[in-house]
Parts: structure tokens; sequence; C-alpha cells
């Protein structure tokens, strides 16, 4: 049985089938949908209005109810182990990817992970998997904050808050090193890609240099992230 990778979607399924065209060999994909149903964003609805339903892993719209940051927290990791028990594959978990928010969730929990294994080796990882790599489709939100370790710290983003997305003042210049990300990731942007100064960050200043890299493809699906 192939290595087993999750998939973190966004509703954008013609996506979807390109990956599992591409790696169906070597990988078996399992996809989670977030745990809360939400309205198709604006942007997206040129190109995929016929999709759908959609959900999301974070508030990002004032018409989102508010919900306790621990509860979600919980809802989340159930929602991925819920997916990941049902899967009928027995291969080996071995990587993570995500687009758009779900690149930005996909990318926190491999960070979350790390912080766990420096405070205690021992320690459970996010949803039970120490991924080996990930994959960060047009992400570009900072980290969200998954537990009492990033709760209060700088840069790093709650769930519940409307805004995804460092605007260009507002993202930090100088990220610790100490708590940059060390496991590998491939981080993709499109061309037609508005901010991508912006994004780019994500890699260049939350992961250690030489441990990520950056590829740009020819998609032109909206930027929403």
């Amino acid at each position: 049985m192939p290595p087993r990778r999750r998939r973190f979607r966004k509703d954008i399924r013609a996506l979807d089938e390109v990956l599992c065209q591409e790696s169906g060999h070597d990988f078996r994909l399992v996809f989670v949908d977030g745990p809360w149903p939400c309205q198709m964003h604006e942007d997206l609805k040129p190109v995929y209005s016929h999709m759908g339903p959609c959900y999301r892993w974070a508030n990002w719209s004032a018409h989102h109810p508010p919900i306790d940051e621990s509860s979600a927290i919980r809802e989340i990791e159930c929602s991925l182990m819920k997916t990941m028990n049902s899967d009928e594959g027995t291969g080996e978990w071995v990587g993570i990817l995500g687009f758009s928010q779900g690149a930005a969730l996909a990318f926190t929990i491999l960070l979350e992970n790390q912080l766990r294994l420096q405070r205690d080796p021992r320690a459970t990882a996010s949803a039970g998997v120490h991924w080996r790599f990930g994959v960060i489709m047009a992400g570009r939100a900072p980290p969200f904050s998954l537990s009492h370790i990033t709760q209060k710290a700088q840069h790093y983003k709650s769930l519940t808050q409307r805004s995804l997305c460092y605007e260009k003042a507002s993202f930090p210049e100088v990220f610790p090193f100490a708590t940059r990300l060390r496991t590998p990731t491939l981080h993709v942007h499109g061309f037609e890609r508005r901010r991508l100064g912006i994004a780019s960050r994500l890699g260049e200043l939350v992961c250690i240099a030489g441990i990520y890299q950056a590829c740009r493809v020819g998609w032109s699906a909206p930027d929403t992230a």
C-alpha cells in the first residue's frame, strides 16, 4: 500500500483530481474537510460556482459565528482524526498538503509538532502523526495557534480571528530562529498570483533556509489566500 498523505481542501476539487492523477501511484491521498460549513468566497465563484459544499478551518468572515478557541482546536483535531481513522489505507502517514486556508493549517501543524518535540521528545503529535514533509499550495497566512505553546506568541494568529492574512506592513521581518520550521516543505504559487511577495514570506521567514523550496506553476485560479 502506498504511503498516505493527508490533504486539507478548500473545496477545490478540480485541483484534487489532478493531484490524484499525478501522485496516485506513489501516494494515497486522503482528503479532509474543515469542521465548519461556510459560503463560497466571492473570488472563487467565477471559476468554482458549480462546486460545493464549502468548509472552513477558521473564521474569515464577519458572518461566521464566534467560537471558543479551545473548542475550535478540538473540533479541528476531531475532523482530522475521524477522516484518518476511517481511511481504508494501511500505509504510513508521511506528508501533509493544503491549499489556501488549508495550506496555512498544514504549515501550522508541522510547526506545532516541532514545538511540542522541542519541549518534550515524547510529546504526542497533532492528530497523532509527526509528518515528514509538507506541500503548501497558495498559502500565505501566518501560522495559527493550536495550543498553549503559541497562544500568546507574537507571530501566531487565533483561529477565531476574521483576517487570516498578514498585510505587508504587519508581516514580521524577523521570526524567532529557534522556532522556525525545520521540516522539509514545498511552497507552490501560481504565475498570476497577486501579492506574491507577501506569500513567499511564509517560507522565507518561518522556515530554516535550505529546508524549504518554492516554485511557481501555471494555474490562473482566483487568488484568495
